[in-house]
């Protein structure tokens, strides 16, 4: 650690750190030197404290350069020896748990039994967070269950702060889905079904972290993520456990979906991801690996200051069927056309052709651009002479014959593709819009054939109906794709 600026406002700068071990003096001497915290942490401590936060700012910066957290634990316990400790242990206990060092505020703590004997909501909150922490393969269940009783204790009838209420069921809520169903489910039904208020407090705390979040959690993606998730999981449990009872907080879980819509519209624009899940790669070697999209986004993009949750992980939180019943009918249209956006950027056109059907009365116009883009994404995936390209140029090797490339073994797939491109293309020409741009027909249908075949006058017309009234241009485009690709051969 090191003595904190003049200016708490001042930023925290990892050079100015001291060399070699932590001792309980640095440690005094870096509060001696800053009355403010002083004063500060002789009062109750809390999350929002400014200067207890920029010291945990140090610390988190000083165990990532390197200290060691063992080193930290001896200067904690030698100050606490002194007959006026700076930090008190219960401050030490803060600390560790606000620097992601939360398995070892134990000997910091009361035991279970004395927190909740004497009624300590801010010990039992910080105990939930400490048997969470713990590695998962020492008594994970065992370990849950602490947490759980832990919560519960905090949220008892009883005086509570806001701040210690809102956290305990931030994380009962986290919480539920890792425990047994008697414990967890039973506690969300309960909430909703018998004790109501409880169920209002439950979906505006998670409610108010999502919509905060992306102001003051912007750069966050993980807590933000981390509230939507969470923010799922009760609004599910509500329309499960209490149907009648959402009626009545009809604009509370309005407002909760557009938590997600504005969340969406984040990942449509600053997500570079292009598909869900993990994605092979090859490297220049010719060596396979899987890794996340999110990972392979540009240098630019990871240096952006607004950072997006995946597009795969916003589509598996999407209001569902039952939720969208108690959005108002006008708010429905920028959720079809956020949702058909993202799937066509995750590239599953099928998923998204759904939502452009419904949106096509709404609004033509854009449900024309979605069905163009639409097209654009299915020609991408069903194009034979696509593996061609992803051959890494390692993996030539003496003898081989670049012409054979260009004649993928595709007949079967060919005619399959045809047969989709023809239902397609229907269902597209049945949608309430203007016609699509031919030119994207013409590529789908040259694209899907190998480089090999020549054009059936059967399969022109499934696609574009009788050759008679072909337009010129575009026979006379097919024409030359044929010419150009059979010339390679």
């Amino acid at each position: 650690a090191a003595p904190l600026p003049e200016d708490a406002t001042e930023k925290i700068d990892a050079k100015n750190l001291p060399s070699g071990s932590v001792s309980s003096a640095q440690l005094q001497q870096m509060i001696q030197q800053n009355p403010q915290l002083a004063a500060q942490l002789q009062q109750k401590m809390n999350q929002k404290n400014t200067y207890f936060g920029q010291l945990t700012g140090i610390f988190r910066i000083s165990l990532g350069n390197g200290y060691a957290i063992q080193e930290y634990l001896k200067a904690f316990n030698e100050q606490l020896q002194n007959k006026e400790p700076v930090l008190s242990k219960r401050q030490v206990a803060q600390l560790l748990a606000d620097s992601g060092q939360a398995q070892y505020m134990a000997e910091y703590l009361p035991a279970l039994a004395d927190a909740i004997k004497e009624d300590d909501r801010e010990a039992l909150n910080l105990l939930s967070r400490y048997y969470l922490a713990l590695p998962s393969h020492e008594k994970k269940n065992e370990h849950l269950e602490k947490a759980w009783e832990a919560l519960q204790a905090v949220l008892a009838v009883g005086e509570i702060s806001t701040e210690e209420k809102e956290e305990a069921l931030k994380r009962a809520v986290e919480l539920t889905p890792r425990i047994k169903e008697e414990l967890g489910q039973a506690w969300l039904k309960e909430s909703f079904s018998k004790r109501p208020e409880r169920g209002k407090e439950i979906l505006s705390t998670i409610g108010s972290a999502v919509a905060t979040g992306m102001s003051t959690q912007i750069s966050n993606s993980s807590f933000r993520q981390r509230s939507l998730e969470l923010q799922k999981i009760a609004v599910e449990a509500l329309l499960t456990a209490a149907p009648e009872q959402a009626q009545k907080w009809q604009s509370t879980l309005q407002m909760l979906a557009t938590n997600w819509l504005r969340e969406a519209e984040i990942s449509q624009t600053y997500d570079y991801s292009t598909r869900r899940g993990r994605t092979m790669q090859r490297d220049y070697y010719g060596n396979f690996y899987y890794t996340e999209s999110s990972m392979m986004q540009p240098q630019m993009a990871r240096q952006n200051r607004i950072q997006a949750i995946s597009t795969g992980k916003i589509l598996e939180m999407i209001p569902d069927e039952k939720w969208m019943k108690l959005v108002d009918p006008p708010l429905h249209q920028d959720f079809m056309t956020t949702i058909a956006r993202l799937y066509l950027k995750v590239e599953e056109e099928d998923e998204a052709f759904p939502y452009i059907e419904k949106l096509a009365p709404l609004d033509p116009r854009e449900a024309k651009s979605l069905a163009e883009q639409f097209l654009q994404v299915w020609t991408k995936n069903h194009n034979p002479n696509s593996e061609q390209q992803r051959t890494n140029i390692y993996m030539f090797a003496w003898g081989f014959n670049q012409r054979a490339q260009g004649i993928p073994l595709t007949r079967s797939k060919q005619v399959r593709n045809l047969e989709e491109l023809a239902n397609w293309i229907k269902r597209i020409n049945d949608l309430p819009i203007e016609p699509i741009n031919e030119r994207l027909i013409t590529q789908a249908f040259t694209q899907v054939h190998s480089a090999a075949e020549v054009y059936q006058l059967d399969a022109i017309e499934k696609i574009y109906g009788t050759v008679d009234g072909l337009n010129p241009e575009t026979l006379a485009s097919l024409i030359e794709t044929m010419r150009t690709n059979l010339a390679k051969v």
